[in-house]
């Protein structure tokens, strides 16, 4: 019963391995099939390892899976129907979501009364576009981090490719903080002012790690937080993948290399109190450990644009102004901003010089009546017996 509820949720070494040959073109010895890993260093499954986090939300999101009704047959039966529809959409990047729709659904069943729910489209395309782009374009069930009000879900449209979907989910700007043509000097002051012990210290943000790489460097100001993505290895498995082939991965490189370049240049650069608190985001708040290692130049090729912050420059800059001017998040500093507002700020003044008029006339009377005082003294004296 369990295993038609949800018919992905028992996931294979070999299911895993399929998804590394089609995201990345992954080779193996043929050897580890049923095996966790393999000593074969030239075995693409030998550095599964650092993808625990991964393989992880693979299976939560495959896992959560079901159709809509008991007595549906749901469109995915299996793991390798989802792993032919990642690879399918992979090779139809350019395609509309319509005809991805028509191609995978109307076709192969002519019959509507047979066709899966729309739900059950939607949500299997869902689950297909979150593996390929690690990011979100619609509900299913199983989501990886929701996305939240201040970022909202970019929804893949039906007349839009996959390709173009990028674009919209990922535009690229170049923020005025962080033109280099403009004043190279001071993008290196903000970039250098960024460092997450500063920003915990002066701005009392934390980080908290997600696995949607949308929601990177998003920041909540009510909660004074700021998001990582810490599935760094997947980002260095594209990178390498891309090496030699840009169309190896949907995502474009300069994006990667853009979020790794936030979290190991800028937010936790080599220095040792970085390096501390990288540290202990790891070991005791559950961040991937694959980002305490990083070796970004073996992943880099020799056309590579140097980074221009036009994917995160944006987030970044809002990260800057919180430092430079924190948000309360506190009682008394509530309590403070409030009242110490423009219009506070008059009446207070106001009220005070009231006070000072009060206290001058007080002041004068008491002065008048000891002149009374000391002239009626004069005037009659009283002898002494």
């Amino acid at each position: 019963m369990e295993r038609a509820l949800y018919p992905l949720r028992d996931v294979s070494y070999h299911h895993l391995q399929r998804l590394g040959e089609i995201l990345w073109d992954w080779k193996f010895c043929g050897k580890c099939s049923k095996e966790p890993t393999c000593l074969d260093y030239t075995c693409s499954w030998s550095q599964a390892g650092p993808l625990e986090k991964f393989w992880a939300c693979y299976k939560k999101i495959t896992g959560a899976y079901s159709p809509d009704f008991l007595d549906q047959t749901p469109y995915l039966k299996s793991h390798d129907q989802l792993l032919y529809l990642v690879k399918e959409m992979k090779i139809f990047r350019s395609s509309s979501r319509e005809f991805l729709t028509q191609k995978f659904f109307d076709n192969n069943h002519p019959d509507p009364s047979k066709r899966p729910t729309l739900s059950d489209q939607r949500n299997a395309i869902n689950i297909a576009t979150w593996i390929l782009l690690l990011t979100s374009c619609g509900p299913c069930r199983g989501l990886i981090d929701p996305a939240d009000d201040s970022y909202p879900m970019i929804p893949w449209r039906d007349g839009v490719s996959l390709q173009d979907f990028v674009g919209e989910a990922f535009p690229k700007r170049i923020h005025p903080y962080f033109d280099l043509l403009q004043d190279r000097k001071r993008v290196q002051d903000v970039l250098s002012s960024l460092k997450a012990p500063r920003l915990q210290k002066d701005a009392s943000i934390r980080f908290t790690a997600t696995a949607d790489i949308r929601q990177h460097l998003s920041m909540d100001l009510k909660q004074g937080t700021v998001q990582l993505f810490d599935c760094t290895a997947v980002l260095k498995e594209i990178l390498m993948a891309t090496l030699h082939d840009s169309n190896a991965s949907i995502l474009p490189r300069a994006l990667v290399l853009e979020t790794l370049h936030t979290i190991h240049d800028i937010l936790f650069p080599s220095d040792t109190r970085s390096q501390t608190l990288l540290s202990t985001l790891v070991h005791k708040n559950g961040f991937d450990a694959d980002l305490l290692q990083y070796e970004l130049a073996r992943f880099q090729r020799e056309d590579d644009s140097p980074i221009d912050y036009s994917y995160f420059g944006t987030r970044l800059a809002d990260i800057y102004d919180e430092l430079q001017n924190p948000t309360p998040r506190h009682g008394w500093e509530n309590w403070f901003q409030k009242y110490s507002a423009q219009r506070y700020m008059l009446m207070a003044t106001m009220i005070g010089v009231f006070i000072a008029v009060v206290v001058g006339i007080l002041g004068l009377g008491i002065s008048g009546f000891q002149a009374y005082v000391s002239y009626q003294q004069w005037k009659h004296p009283v002898n002494d017996a």
